[in-house]
């Protein structure tokens, strides 16, 4: 999922540094303390080893990726119906689902995509469909990851503890 402000964009330089540092400390634990929808970690080579935590602020995508972690099925259409509703229900995962999955430019319910379909390379895909299935490649990342619902002072208390 793209969004204004997203790291789906990020460029390679900084990857390649971030590479070369997790490299050069192989037992070092990574810490992604604004994972968002993992567009930075989805791009790293850890090893078999290597501690993974990834964490975020905002409630509703931690229960997103903990749904997508945990292997559970998702509707891959939705409706403007399931949008109205899903908005007043209280954070989950079907609500972290509809609210990013379904929002214009990937903001939490920042407007429905009501033309459900857009040009993208000559193609006409359904947006939805096309933020679900980042679901399916960020599943394996997220699997060996720890996930957190914790701010970023959070996590890092945390950290200082576990050493």
């Amino acid at each position: 999922m793209s969004y204004v402000g997203g790291k789906g964009i990020c460029p390679k330089d900084f990857i390649k540094i971030l590479q070369n540092e997790l490299d050069k400390n192989p037992s070092a634990t990574y810490l992604e303390p604004f994972c968002g929808y993992l567009h930075v970690t989805k791009k790293l080579d850890f090893g078999p080893e290597r501690k993974v935590v990834v964490s975020d602020y905002k409630e509703d995508l931690i229960h997103l990726l903990t749904g997508i972690r945990q292997g559970w099925e998702f509707r891959r259409f939705i409706t403007s119906e399931d949008y109205a509703k899903a908005r007043d229900r209280a954070p989950s995962f079907e609500r972290g689902l509809i609210g990013f999955g379904s929002s214009y430019c990937g903001g939490f319910f920042k407007g429905f995509l009501s033309y459900h379909f857009h040009l993208k390379y000559s193609e006409i895909l359904n947006r939805s469909e096309e933020s679900f299935n980042h679901y399916d490649i960020i599943r394996p990342v997220i699997q060996r990851s720890d996930v957190y619902h914790c701010s970023f002072e959070l996590l890092v208390s945390f950290y200082r503890d576990w050493e």
